[in-house]
């Protein structure tokens, strides 16, 4: 074969692979071309990064902003016309399939894990921090979110996908970040629609140790009227280790009546998880321990947690604090909007937490796009 043949017949192949690496079910491993322009700047050094390593507790509600009411227009993106009636159509597609009793998800990988609202962290997140990238993801992500700080820009030719691809660099101790090309046929929090022109921006920074925050501001120039923002906030939990949650597996029946009574954690185990830390192996802290106080209010933050808040201990409220003889009864804000009132045994054992205020979300579960 002549050269110019055979660089025709090499040029034939490659262009048959990269057709195949963009056709779904082509069985070829997908990627694309980092784009590291001329005079890329060379990573940091690990001396030089923070130290957020590990598993991050979300501070707050799932929802997508706790600074305003949970059915205030303001959780849900600020539409246009055109899309308004995008999200009405869905909400009531989703209305339909919820009355047939089959579950559904809006998107076909939906154990990708999805920007934004995957910073909402349903689930504790798993951060990990190199030269590179810093990595996010939880339980519920097949693969984690990658922020490249290495000096690379944003793909010529991107690969849509369900969190984007992301960007950043330091400022100080803060990381900018910036994420593009997603796909369009994912959900937003609250299961809304958006374009292929949606883009994301982020602040992260702990402004103290143990602590994180991330501000988050969404623009869409072809489905929002303006930005659409919130500032996310974490806590460190460096005794916890991930656990699969795997959704093929977690289909057992509801417990029945009285069946939680004989799983229930016991008091040296609800001790160890209100402390942080990890009991003696075969260790039993008998009932009947020191009363708590009205004034004890780190203790009454862990056992709203321990006792059926989904959010870090910190984040939680504590007012109206009554202490008897059989009882220990307080009220736990989740947030300026939610309330739960909890009891528990004098000693702080046997918590539990039952929602006083209306449940959350506009229009649909807030849940439901949030992994």
């Amino acid at each position: 074969m002549n050269p110019p043949a055979a660089v025709a017949a090499i040029s034939m192949v490659c262009a048959a692979v990269v057709l195949a690496a963009a056709l779904p079910g082509s069985g070829v491993v997908r990627a694309q071309e980092a784009n590291f322009p001329a005079g890329t700047p060379k990573p940091v050094a690990w001396s030089s990064l923070p130290d957020w390593d590990g598993i991050w507790q979300r501070g707050g509600p799932p929802g997508w902003n706790e600074n305003v009411p949970p059915r205030s227009p303001e959780q849900l993106p600020p539409y246009n016309a055109a899309y308004q009636q995008k999200f009405q159509r869905r909400l009531a597609e989703q209305r339909a399939i919820d009355l047939t009793g089959r579950g559904n998800t809006p998107y076909s990988s939906p154990r990708a894990g999805v920007m934004p609202g995957m910073m909402t962290m349903e689930f504790p997140m798993n951060v990990e921090v190199n030269p590179r990238e810093v990595a996010i993801w939880s339980p519920v992500s097949a693969d984690p979110r990658e922020i490249y700080i290495d000096g690379r820009l944003h793909p010529l030719h991107p690969f849509p996908s369900t969190k984007g691809h992301s960007i950043g660099h330091w400022e100080g101790q803060v990381l900018i970040v910036d994420t593009c090309c997603f796909r369009p046929d994912t959900p937003l929090p609250g299961n809304g629609p958006h374009s292929d022109a949606m883009h994301v921006s982020e602040r992260i920074w702990s402004p103290r140790p143990g602590e994180l925050r991330d501000a988050i501001v969404v623009q869409d120039p072809k489905a929002f009227t303006h930005a659409w923002t919130t500032t996310k906030t974490y806590y460190r939990r460096p005794s916890w280790e991930e656990v699969e949650d795997d959704t093929a597996q977690n289909d057992r029946a509801l417990p029945t009546a009285g069946e939680n009574e004989k799983v229930s954690l016991s008091p040296s185990e609800l001790a160890a998880l209100q402390n942080n830390s990890s009991a003696p192996a075969g260790t039993v802290a008998p009932r009947g321990g020191p009363p708590l106080k009205a004034t004890d209010i780190e203790a009454l933050q862990k056992a709203s947690m321990t006792g059926g808040i989904d959010q870090a201990w910190e984040s939680i409220a504590i007012s109206d604090v009554h202490v008897g003889a059989h009882a220990i009864t307080w009220t736990a804000a989740s947030s300026r909007f939610i309330r739960f009132t909890c009891q528990a045994e004098p000693d702080g054992t046997a918590p539990a937490c039952e929602r006083a205020s209306p449940a959350g979300g506009v229009g649909g579960d807030e849940h439901a796009a949030n992994r």
